[in-house]
C-alpha cells in the first residue's frame, strides 16, 4: 500500500541509528579502552547534561506533532510561527543553562553528585567544553523536531548521521592519535552539533517561503499557548524520567568509580534499543501526526500496530545479539575485568528486557504523534512515585547493590508500558 511505501524507509532502523545516544555510546567505548575513570567522568557530566536535555525534549517532540498535524491539514504556510518559537526558545534556554551550569560546576559535581577529587580532576575540563556548547545541543533538538514535523526526515537522517560520524571520528583521533583525552572528545561533540545545526538550518532556509518561516502570523498567542501547554506536560514527564536516571547515577557514584563506569556502560547498552527503535518511533510521531491531521484514523491505527510489532521484533533481535556476543561487546567497551564481572551480573536481565523496551519506545512515539502528552506525563509521574521510588527506598535500606538499581529502572519501564498500552486501547475504542 501507499502507506507502507511511505513509512518503510523512514522506519528502517539502520538509517536512524545515528543519534546523540549513538555518539555517547561511541565515546564510552573509546574512553573505556584507555581509562575507566574517563568513563566515570563522562557519566558524571552526562548525568547533568543528559538530564537537562531530556527535560527539554519538548523542544523536539512538541514541534514534530504540532507541525505534522498542520501539514496534514494542508496548512503548511502557517507553521512559521511554531518554527520560530521552537528555535528561539531552544537557543535561549541553552544559553541560560550554559551559563548556570558553567558557574555551578564545582557545587554540582562535588557537593551534589558526591564526586571525589580524582574524578573531579578528569570531569571538570570535559564539563566546561560541553556546557559552553549547550546552546548548540538544544538548538539541534528543536531543528530536528521541526524538520521531522515538515516530513523532511531524510534531511534529518543525513544531518544526524553526519553529526555522529564527526563525533565518533573526532573522539577516536583525539584519544588514540592526538592525545587530547577527554577534552578532545568534548570538542568533537560540540563540533558535531555545530555541523548538524548548519545542515538543518540550510535545509530549513530553502523551504522558508513554503513554510512561512518569516511570515507574520495572527496565531502568535495561540501558538505560544499550545507550545506552552505541550511544554508543561513534556517537561514534567521528562523531569521525573531524568530524575530517575540521575538518582541511579547518584547512588552509583557513591558505590565507587568502578560501579559508576559499569553503570555508564550498562546505560549505553540499555539505550541501544532506544536509538535502534528510533526509526519506528519517528515514523509514529511525524507521519502519524500527519495522518491524524488528514483525519485518516484507520490508516494511523494500522501504521501504529505495524510499528509496535516491528519494535518488539527488533527488541528480540537485540536480545539475541546480547546473548551470543557477550564477550565481544564487553571488550568493545573496556578491557577491565572488574567491570566485566559487574556487567555480567546484569547480562541476563539485559537480554530479558529488550523486547519490552522495544514496544515501550515505539509506543511513546505513537502517543507523541497523537499529542497525548498528558498521558505520557502521567505514566512517568505515577510510575516514579508509586513504583520506582518505593523499590529504590526498599533496596537502600535492605542492601543497596548495583543490580538493584537496574531492577528499579526496569520496574518503572514496565509500569510505563502497561499504562501506555491502556491508553492505546482506549484510543482504539474511541
Amino acid at each position: 500500500s501507499k502507506l507502507t511505501r511511505v513509512s518503510k524507509p523512514f522506519s528502517c532502523p539502520i538509517f536512524n541509528w545515528a543519534s546523540s545516544t549513538a555518539a555517547e555510546l561511541i565515546d564510552t567505548a573509546v574512553l573505556g579502552q584507555v581509562n575507566s575513570k574517563w568513563v566515570a567522568a563522562q557519566a558524571a557530566v552526562n548525568a547533568f547534561l543528559g538530564s537537562f536535555a531530556w527535560v527539554f525534549n519538548f523542544l523536539s517532540y512538541g514541534p514534530t506533532a504540532q507541525i505534522g498535524q498542520k501539514v496534514g491539514e494542508g496548512k503548511t504556510t502557517s507553521v512559521g510561527i511554531y518554527i520560530r518559537l521552537a528555535i528561539l526558545t531552544a537557543f535561549g534556554l541553552g544559553l541560560c543553562f550554559s551559563l548556570v551550569l558553567f558557574g555551578g560546576r564545582n557545587f554540582l559535581l562535588q557537593h551534589f553528585l558526591g564526586a571525589q577529587p580524582p574524578l573531579l580532576e578528569a570531569a571538570i575540563p570535559y564539563w566546561n567544553i560541553r556546557v559552553l556548547g549547550y546552546p548548540l545541543t538544544l538548538t539541534a533538538m528543536a531543528l530536528v523536531g521541526v524538520l521531522r514535523g515538515l516530513q523532511q526526515i531524510k534531511v534529518v537522517m543525513v544531518a544526524v548521521f553526519t553529526m555522529t560520524v564527526i563525533n565518533g571520528l573526532g573522539s577516536y583521533l583525539s584519544v588514540f592519535h592526538w592525545d587530547f583525552g577527554l577534552q578532545g572528545v568534548a570538542f568533537s561533540t560540540v563540533l558535531s552539533f555545530l555541523v548538524c545545526n548548519l545542515i538543518l538550518i540550510i535545509s530549513l532556509l530553502k523551504k522558508s517561503k513554503e513554510v512561512g518561516l518569516f511570515k507574520r502570523s495572527n496565531e502568535s498567542l495561540q501558538a505560544v499557548f499550545h507550545f506552552g501547554k505541550d511544554a508543561f506536560h513534556l517537561t514534567v514527564r521528562t523531569a521525573f524520567l531524568s530524575l530517575a536516571f540521575f538518582i541511579l547515577v547518584l547512588f552509583a557514584t557513591r558505590l565507587g568509580s568502578d560501579i559508576l563506569a559499569a553503570h555508564q556502560i550498562m546505560l549505553q547498552l540499555w539505550l541501544l534499543a532506544s536509538f535502534t527503535m528510533d526509526g519506528f518511533a519517528v515514523t509514529a510521531n511525524s507521519i502519524g501526526a500527519k495522518l491524524i491531521g488528514q483525519k485518516r484514523f484507520s490508516d494511523h491505527f494500522i501504521l501504529c500496530k505495524r510499528l509496535l510489532v516491528l519494535g518488539c521484533s527488533m527488541g528480540f533481535c537485540l536480545s539475541f545479539c546480547y546473548m551470543i556476543a557477550q564477550t565481544p561487546i564487553l571488550y568493545f567497551f573496556s578491557k577491565d575485568m572488574n567491570l566485566h564481572a559487574k556487567l555480567k551480573d546484569l547480562w541476563f536481565f539485559l537480554i530479558l528486557t529488550q523486547p519490552m523496551n522495544g514496544i515501550l519506545y515505539v509506543l511513546d512515539g505513537v502517543l507523541f504523534g497523537c499529542r497525548q502528552f498528558s498521558d505520557l506525563r502521567n505514566a512517568v509521574f505515577y510510575g516514579f512515585c508509586f513504583v520506582f521510588t518505593p523499590l529504590l527506598v526498599f533496596s537502600y535500606f535492605v542492601d543497596l547493590q548495583f543490580t538493584y538499581l537496574w531492577y528499579c529502572l526496569f520496574s518503572l519501564n514496565m509500569f510505563r508500558l502497561l499504562f501506555g498500552l491502556l491508553v492505546f486501547q482506549k484510543n482504539k475504542r474511541d
